[in-house]
């Protein structure tokens, strides 16, 4: 225990292994995904606690029974915009979030990520992270880990 003068020159009593050992709760992110996309997900939010949902009544069903800290999509999962919608309205205090993970075996113009992008705006998501648009490096994870949680 260390003492130290606080603002107003009075005397107060801390603990340094009061600030180091408390527990940080991870955060619990519904992610509504396929296969491919799953590795890449629970790569870049390694420190998040991952539910994933393979169906739009499982995750509507999970974001009604529990808190989450924002729920994605990601846009290759079978009717992914009706999936974002059903969310947003089982959950209105839910963010979601559309995601581009994954390559779909070619590249996408600018015209239809925008697309993408108004049609998650459209459903009712917060947004749409293309993680196509950061290096895949550390500096690049970090970026779109930033993104979502901007969103979030």
């Amino acid at each position: 225990m260390e003492e130290r003068p606080g603002a107003s020159g009075a005397v107060e009593s801390w603990s340094r292994r009061e600030y180091s050992t408390r527990a940080v709760p991870a955060r619990r992110v519904l992610v509504v995904s396929i296969p491919p996309a799953n590795a890449r997900i629970a790569t870049v939010l390694a420190e998040c606690d991952l539910e994933f949902a393979a169906t739009a009544a499982t995750a509507v069903a999970e974001a009604r029974a529990r808190a989450f800290h924002c729920a994605l999509v990601s846009v290759i999962t079978p009717d992914a915009f009706d999936v974002a919608k059903a969310l947003h309205e089982a959950a209105p205090e839910l963010p979601v979030i559309c995601v581009r993970v994954v390559d779909e075996r070619h590249r996408l113009t600018r015209a239809t990520l925008e697309g993408l992008r108004l049609a998650a705006g459209a459903v009712g998501a917060r947004g749409f992270v293309d993680f196509f648009d950061f290096p895949d490096d550390e500096r690049g994870l970090a970026a779109v880990r930033d993104a979502i949680d901007t969103l979030c």
